[in-house]
């Protein structure tokens, strides 16, 4: 039995969103590359006003309000939870920022890296 590929079920569900709301401005989003089903939409605000914060040297994107975003998303985020209520929010342990040149990444791509069947079939 043959598989369905991922992006065509995937785009038909995009489309399908975008067409339910049409050119409608809501005040409220649903971001569906980031499922979190603890809740159902954020604050376009949170997406559109932007300004820059620098971490450990970079600057990075994030909502101009990010008390209110942070405190939607994890109650009293400055205040630590006890020991035996502590975990982590995301499955990698670490994340490691790199230098990447467009040459090195087509490379990259180039040797079938970027295949989407060649990686559907070594996750089988």
């Amino acid at each position: 039995m043959a598989k369905i590929p991922k992006e065509v079920v995937f785009r038909r569900l995009y489309d399908r969103l975008v067409c339910f709301c049409g050119d409608k401005e809501t005040d409220q989003v649903r971001v569906i590359t980031l499922p979190n089903p603890r809740f159902s939409s954020h604050r376009r605000a949170w997406y559109m006003d932007l300004q820059y914060f620098q971490f450990e040297g970079f600057w990075f994107p994030g909502p101009r309000d990010y008390d209110e975003c942070l405190t939607y998303q994890y109650g009293e985020y400055m205040r630590l939870p006890p020991p035996e209520y502590r975990m982590g929010h995301h499955e990698a342990l670490s994340y490691a920022l790199i230098d990447l040149t467009l040459d090195a990444l087509m490379q990259y791509d180039d040797n079938s890296h970027g295949d989407i069947d060649a990686v559907d079939s070594r996750m089988d």
